[in-house]
């Protein structure tokens, strides 16, 4: 029914050139689409208090010496990048509705770009399955509501989908590099690294068994590697102390991101799920069907699968407060929908169920809520 095996990444050099605008058209479409919501509903949400002390960080790292002046709560790459953005400084609200306003743009060029590169990966995803599962993320009501907070996590969720695009086309050395850039953004991209050091390990030992495979991924490895201790010496010696660099690294807010400091984190769940039921029950949905068949997928496929579930598990063992990090969850769709509809291509439920979880979106007003 599916899946012929070692389908190999194609990079769009064979598409017709009404092929290559409907691609860019779609994209610009889907970033646009993001972009629109954002600014017809987002602004009307209140200000979280933890994006004060996000302004605050952005402000400190392009007005003092990080490590020599301040100990940033996360490393600077991302607020180096975000401080592009902040066109005003007259007031504290105007600083962070500029800086708003940067992360918005941002995401929905991201989105447009992701777009981009999926459709163009269809000798792995179809098309149609790919701009579904962006739009469906999109209308997610706690991805509309978080994702342009600001924060660096949306930062470092891009970042891991573009690493992990390399790592589906065996560029190990650029997507280690950019697991180590993300990094620098938020320690959370471990989730990414990780899943795919799992992933890939895992079909070393079941499936492949190559020296090849064994070389190549460790590049990865190295090229994380060299990303962050350059980081390490360069504000090292800037500081004087290597101590606290790499303390603030790696140890500092490490009881933040594995201690039970918040308690059941229940509450934070169900504030997404009632509102988005059928959509989690599609992700599980497509998950569990890719699981049961995957030995009739292809390598690519097989690959964003296992990486898919030890992401997922992750995900739902961080123990902070969960609404602003959905959007690290809600990545796992975009992979799982595509897998899952070449799986069921054809099959009349599929098809039902991908109408209705969109439409149901669509139709009832549920982002407002």
């Amino acid at each position: 029914m599916i899946l012929m095996k070692n389908k190999r990444w194609v990079s769009g050099v064979n598409l017709t050139l009404s092929q290559r605008m409907a691609i860019l058209l779609l994209s610009v479409s889907v970033g646009s689409f993001y972009f629109a919501l954002q600014v017809l509903f987002a602004p009307h949400l209140p200000l979280v208090m933890d994006e004060f002390q996000g302004a605050s960080a952005i402000y400190q790292s392009v007005s003092s010496i990080p490590y020599l002046n301040f100990v940033p709560y996360k490393p600077v790459l991302g607020y180096w990048f975000q401080s592009i953005f902040a066109g005003s400084y007259e007031s504290a609200s105007q600083y962070i509705v500029d800086l708003k306003f940067g992360v918005r743009l941002v995401n929905a060029c991201c989105l447009g770009i992701l777009c981009w590169l999926l459709l163009r990966m269809e000798d792995v995803f179809a098309s149609w399955s790919v701009v579904y599962s962006l739009v469906v993320v999109t209308l997610v009501s706690t991805f509309i509501e978080r994702s342009a907070e600001l924060r660096v996590d949306m930062l470092t969720v891009w970042v891991g989908m573009f690493s992990s695009i390399l790592f589906v086309k065996q560029r190990y050395l650029f997507a280690g590099t950019l697991i180590g850039l993300g990094f620098l953004v938020s320690q959370k991209i471990y989730f990414f690294g990780v899943a795919w050091a799992g992933a890939l390990s895992l079909y070393w030992v079941l499936k492949d068994r190559t020296y090849s495979l064994l070389k190549y991924g460790s590049f990865s490895v190295i090229g994380c590697a060299i990303v962050i201790l350059l980081y390490i010496l360069v504000f090292g010696v800037i500081s004087g102390s290597f101590e606290r660099v790499v303390d603030a690294l790696f140890f500092t807010h490490a009881d933040i991101a594995f201690g039970d400091l918040y308690g059941d984190l229940s509450r934070f769940w169900y504030q997404s799920i009632e509102r988005n039921l059928l959509f989690y029950c599609f992700v599980f949905f497509s998950l569990g069907s890719a699981i049961l068949n995957l030995n009739r997928l292809s390598d690519e496929h097989w690959k964003l699968v296992v990486f898919s579930l030890i992401y997922v598990l992750l995900c739902l063992s961080h123990k902070q407060p969960w609404p602003y990090f959905v959007p690290f969850l809600l990545m796992s769709a975009l992979f799982m929908f595509p897998v899952a509809s070449e799986i069921w291509k054809g099959s009349p439920g599929f098809v039902f169920f991908s109408v209705s979880s969109l439409s149901i979106r669509v139709v009832l007003p549920t982002i407002v809520m």
